[in-house]
């Protein structure tokens, strides 16, 4: 079990994608000297000890027979910190992180003891009600829930995440079952608010480089990035085939009405 703190950062990843994980901290190294949290790597069954970081950093294990959230859920039971900032691998930080506003906004949260998420980039959607630099979102909106960077409150992604679900899925039905928990979202007013500037998990798609985000990141970042760990395409491209969308929107119909009438938390939020 972790030491108790106030936020830790969890960043979720996989033992195929260890170049993103390494490029990740590297970045995290460079542009956030002072990041004051530990740093969780949730990996299946790969360690990343042959390299120094200079970083707090433990690396989490769950067996890769699992589904991404069932995964999640054991690194999430695992961490005993109030707050956690979630990252993905590919979320790769591209300019000076700015430690104070954050720590502002993590406080923020200490003190309204209502609020549950600050994600820290835009995020499409009505908004109720503006705070300074952050804005206070309207429940029934798509991506209510989601892995966008951006800090947690613990507990309530104990109980908003549940077993047996794809990312996509984890966000789209965690979204509905958020509508039903009780807690405040917020996120950054606008792309030029955003404290911790990173590319929003634009440079893998499908499993492939994605090419023109490729480029880019290089460019600015002065680097260059190893394609051969997984193919390459030139654009981001939707492969679910007619009759997979099909089902897909035959599922969500169906979850829609499940979690807005029969779905009942079974551990109260705490």
């Amino acid at each position: 079990m972790s030491s108790k703190n106030d936020c830790s950062i969890l960043m979720l990843a996989s033992d195929k994608t260890l170049d993103l994980v390494h490029l990740n901290l590297l970045m995290i190294k460079k542009f956030w000297e002072d990041c004051p949290f530990k740093i969780y790597i949730g990996l299946e069954n790969s360690s990343i000890n042959n390299f120094n970081y200079n970083l707090n950093i433990e690396v989490l294990n769950y067996s890769k027979n699992n589904s991404w959230s069932t995964r999640v859920k054991s690194y999430i039971d695992y961490i005993d910190t109030e707050y956690i900032m979630i990252i993905l691998d590919d979320f790769i930080v591209e300019e000076p992180v700015q430690s104070v506003t954050l720590k502002k906004y993590l406080e923020f949260m200490k003190q309204n003891k209502n609020v549950v998420n600050i994600c820290l980039t835009d995020m499409p959607g009505k908004k109720i009600k503006k705070y300074n630099t952050l804005e206070l979102r309207k429940k029934e909106t798509l991506w209510l829930f989601n892995y966008q960077m951006g800090f947690w409150k613990t507990n309530y992604l104990r109980n908003v995440i549940v077993n047996n679900e794809t990312p996509w899925e984890s966000e789209m039905y965690g979204s509905m079952r958020a509508q039903k928990l009780n807690g405040d979202f917020l996120s950054i007013i606008n792309e030029s608010k955003k404290p911790i500037c990173y590319n929003r998990g634009f440079l893998v798609f499908k499993s492939h480089w994605n090419l023109e985000e490729v480029r880019r990141l290089e460019n600015k970042l002065s680097l260059k990035i190893d394609l051969h760990n997984r193919p390459v395409s030139s654009k981001a491209v939707d492969q679910i085939s007619i009759i997979g969308k099909f089902k897909r929107k035959f599922k969500i119909y169906y979850k829609q009405i499940y979690y807005k009438y029969f779905w009942k938390i079974k551990e109260e939020e705490k």
